[in-house]
C-alpha cells in the first residue's frame, strides 16, 4: 500500500530540514504544505504572508474550529484541494509532506482524498519552549519570542491524532529518520534512548578556545574514552542532553537517559544543583561507570549531601525495578556507596572503555605486540600532583630519549601545554608545568620540548591511532593507558588513588603502585613492569562483558551485537 509520511511540528522547530534529510535518505519526493498557502495567496492576490492566513483563534479550540476559519478571508478552504492537487501532480508512489497545518485531521483528510487510500505515518517533532525560542532567534534574529510562551503552548497543543495513522513522537528533528527506520522494522515500541552528560561528542570541538574545549570534555579529555564507548555500545542511542539543560528539556529527549559517569561520588564534588533538577525529571535513568573518589587505601570519604541526593534521584528512576540501574567501577566504589545507603542498588562492571575494541581476543593481540621498547608515550599527569613530580620527571626523560609523546588530559594548564600553547600561557602556569614535568629545563627549553612532544586529542579514534606508533604507554591516567590497550599496545597504569587501583584490579589492567616507583622509573625497567596474562585478561573481560550486557538489558537498553560477541564463551 502507498505510504504518506507526515512530518508535523510547530513553526520554528526544524521540521523542514528534518523532512528534507528524510527525503534524501529514503529517495522520496517531498511536498511542503506551506506551498499550498502560497498558491492560494497568489491566486487571490492577497497581500499577506501565507503563514498568517490561518485563524489563530482555532488554536484555543481546534476540535471546534479545525481549519474552517481563515482570518476573515472567504472561500480559502474551498481552494485548498486544488492547491494541493497542483503540488501532488506527477507523484504516484510514496511521498513525504511536512507542515504545521498537517497537525489537523481536516488538512490530512484533504491529502487522503487526493492521494487515495494509503498508509498514514505521522512523525511529530516534540519540542520545548527553550528549544523553540533558540531555533526562532537563530533563524529570525528576533528575541521578542522570549515573551511568547502562550503562543508556543497553543502551537504545541493543537495536534489532532487519528486512529488510522501510525504516530511517532521524536524529541529532536535529527531523530526523524531513525524513528521512521524503526517504524519500518516494526519497532514502534522502541524506547527513545539518549545520553545525559556534561561531556560533548567530538563533533562539537574544533579550533575553538582551549578553555571552551576543556569545559566541553568535562575538564578531562580522558572522559571521552568512556563517553564515546557508551555511545557506541547502545543500538538505540539517539542524542545527548547536557546537564546544564532544564529538567523539561532533558525530558524532551526521550524515555531513558543514560549517564556516563566518572569519579563523581566523593568529597570533591557537591551535585546539589543536579539533585534538585533530577528530582523534576519524568524520564527513566541509567548510570554507567560511577566511581567513588578516595585515597589509595579506599577510606570512606565525607560525601556532600547534595551528591548523595543526586544519586538517590537516579536510583529512584530505574527503568525496571528492582533491577539496579547504577554500575560502579569496582568494589571500593561499591563499598563506599553501600555505606551511604545504596546497598544492593549497584553492579560492579569496571569501565565501558574496556570494550572500545570489539575483538573478543584483545588480550592475545596485546601480548602479540610485546616487542623491544623503542618509543614510549606518556599520558600527562596533573601539575599539582607534587607527590608524583619525581616520577613524572622520570617519565618525561623517557619521552625525550625515545622521541616519544606526552599526551595531555587535565588540568587546563597541561591541556594548553600539550595543545601547543606554551608561548601563550602565563609564566607562572608554564613554570608550574615545567617544575612538575621537566624541572631540569629552563622555560624556553621546556616550551620547545612541549612543542616537540606534546599532543592532545578530542576524539578517541585519533588518540588510539596515535598510540599505534609507539611500543609502550605508561602513566598515571587510567583512560590514557586504557586507550593504548584498546589499540593493542602494551601499557601500564601508575595507580595513585583508589579509583585507578580498583579499575585496574577489576579489569586486570597492568599497573604499578605509585608509592613503589615514587622516586622514578627508567627505560630499562619498563618491560618488567608489564605484568600481563593475556588469557586471564580475556576471560575476565568476557565475564565483565556478560554482566554488562545483562545490566543493559535489565534496564531496557539494547547492546550492540559485537558487545554480545565479547560476552559469548570462546
Amino acid at each position: 500500500m502507498k505510504r504518506v509520511i507526515y512530518v508535523v511540528a510547530p513553526t520554528s522547530s526544524g521540521k523542514t530540514t528534518s523532512a528534507l534529510n528524510l527525503s534524501q535518505e529514503m529517495n522520496l519526493p517531498l511536498v511542503h504544505a506551506d506551498s499550498a498557502y502560497h498558491i492560494i495567496r497568489d491566486q487571490l492576490e492577497i497581500n499577506e504572508d501565507a503563514g498568517q492566513l490561518t485563524d489563530y483563534r482555532r488554536w484555543n479550540d481546534p476540535q471546534s474550529f479545525g481549519l474552517a476559519s481563515w482570518a476573515g478571508h472567504a472561500h480559502l478552504d474551498d481552494l485548498k484541494p486544488s492547491a494541493y492537487r497542483k503540488l501532488l501532480e506527477g507523484i504516484n508512489g510514496d511521498l513525504i509532506i511536512e507542515g504545521f497545518t498537517l497537525s489537523f485531521i481536516s488538512e490530512r483528510n484533504i491529502i487522503r482524498d487526493l492521494v487515495g487510500d494509503h498508509k498514514s505515518i505521522i512523525i511529530r517533532i516534540r519540542t520545548t519552549f527553550q528549544q523553540w525560542t533558540r531555533f526562532y532567534i537563530k533563524r529570525n534574529k528576533d528575541e521578542s519570542v522570549l515573551n511568547r510562551r502562550k503562543d508556543f503552548e497553543r502551537l504545541t497543543n493543537c495536534f489532532e491524532p487519528d486512529s488510522s495513522s501510525a504516530i511517532f513522537t521524536v524529541p529532536h528533528p535529527e531523530m526523524v529518520t531513525k524513528k521512521l527506520i524503526a517504524c519500518d522494522e516494526g519497532k514502534s515500541s522502541m524506547k527513545d534512548v539518549f545520553l545525559v552528560s556534561g561531556t560533548s561528542f567530538p563533533s562539537s570541538f574544533g579550533l575553538g578556545e582551549s578553555q571552551d574545549n576543556f569545559s566541553s570534555v568535562g575538564k578531562n579529555s580522558g572522559n571521552l574514552a568512556f563517553f564515546s564507548a557508551i555511545g557506541n555500545q547502545l543500538t538505540a542511542f539517539e542524542s545527548v542532553a547536557k546537564w546544564k539543560m532544564s529538567a523539561e528539556e532533558i525530558d524532551s529527549f526521550g524515555d531513558i537517559g543514560v549517564i556516563p559517569a566518572a569519579n563523581n561520588f566523593g568529597a570533591h564534588s557537591d551535585y546539589n544543583g543536579l539533585s534538585e533538577k533530577f528530582a523534576k525529571l519524568k524520564c527513566k535513568l541509567v548510570m554507567i561507570g560511577l566511581g567513588a573518589q578516595s585515597n589509595i587505601d579506599g577510606r570512606i570519604p565525607e560525601v556532600p549531601e547534595g551528591t548523595i541526593r543526586w544519586i538517590k534521584e537516579i536510583a529512584a528512576r530505574r527503568p525496571n525495578p528492582p533491577a539496579p540501574n547504577i554500575s560502579v567501577r569496582g568494589p571500593v566504589s561499591q563499598k563506599i556507596l553501600d555505606h551511604y545507603g545504596f546497598e544492593g542498588q549497584t553492579v560492579v562492571l569496571g569501565c565501558p572503555s574496556l570494550f572500545t575494541n570489539p575483538d573478543p581476543d584483545l588480550g592475545q593481540k596485546i601480548a602479540a605486540n610485546v616487542r623491544p621498547i623503542k618509543r614510549v608515550a606518556v599520558p600527562a599527569g596533573h601539575e599539582r600532583w607534587r607527590h608524583l613530580s619525581k616520577l613524572e620527571a622520570s617519565l618525561t626523560r623517557i619521552v625525550s630519549a625515545t622521541g616519544g609523546s606526552y599526551v595531555g588530559q587535565s588540568a587546563l594548564n597541561m591541556f594548553r601545554l600539550t595543545r601547543g600553547e606554551a608561548r601563550l600561557m602565563d609564566e607562572a602556569d608554564l613554570r608550574a608545568c615545567r617544575d612538575y614535568a621537566c624541572p631540569e629545563m629552563d622555560l624556553e627549553e621546556f616550551t620547545r620540548w612541549s612543542e616537540r612532544h606534546g599532543n592532545l586529542f578530542f576524539d578517541v579514534q585519533s588518540w588510539m591511532e596515535h598510540y599505534r606508533r609507539f611500543d609502550f604507554v605508561i602513566g598515571a591516567r587510567i583512560h590514557g593507558v586504557m586507550l593504548a590497550l584498546q589499540a593493542g599496545i602494551p601499557g601500564v597504569v601508575v595507580a595513585h588513588d583508589s579509583r585507578t587501583l580498583e579499575l585496574c584490579q577489576t579489569m586486570m589492567v597492568p599497573y604499578v603502585l605509585a608509592k613503589d616507583v615514587q622516586q622514578g622509573i627508567t627505560r630499562e625497567q619498563l618491560p618488567d613492569l608489564f605484568k600481563f596474562d593475556a588469557k586471564a585478561f580475556d576471560e575476565n573481560r568476557r565475564a565483565l562483558a556478560k554482566r554488562y550486557v545483562a545490566f543493559l538489558e535489565s534496564n531496557e537498553l539494547t547492546p550492540v551485537s559485537w558487545l554480545k560477541d565479547i560476552a559469548s564463551p570462546a
